[in-house]
C-alpha cells in the first residue's frame, strides 16, 4: 500500500495529571491534510502526545517512524503542534 502524502498537519494536545496517583494522561486531536483524528485517554507525560501522534499516522501517511525524526520533520516542514494542561480528566 502506498503511504500518503502530509500537505498540512496540526498536533493539539492536552494533558491532565491525576493528583491522587501521581500519573499523566494525554488526548490528541490531529488535523492531517484537513482531516480530523481524535486519539484518546493515553498514559504519558511531556511530549507524549506528539509520540502519540507519531504512532497514530505511521501506518497511513509518509512521516519517519523514529521519534527524534518525526520532530524534524515537523519543524522541517513549519508544521504546528501545541498542549495544554487541563484540569478534570473529563477535559481530555
Amino acid at each position: 500500500m502506498m503511504k500518503k502524502k502530509i500537505e498540512s498537519l496540526k498536533i493539539y494536545g492536552k494533558r491532565w495529571f491525576q493528583k491522587s496517583c501521581g500519573n499523566t494522561y494525554h488526548s490528541v486531536t490531529i488535523i492531517v491534510n484537513g482531516i480530523e483524528l481524535y486519539v484518546g485517554c493515553s498514559y504519558g507525560y511531556g511530549n507524549h502526545y506528539l509520540q502519540t501522534t507519531l504512532e497514530a499516522l505511521q501506518d497511513e501517511y509518509d512521516i519517519p517512524t523514529e521519534y527524534g525524526e518525526f520532530l524534524k520533520f515537523l519543524h522541517d516542514n513549519n508544521f504546528t503542534y501545541s498542549v495544554t494542561d487541563v484540569n478534570r480528566k473529563k477535559d481530555l
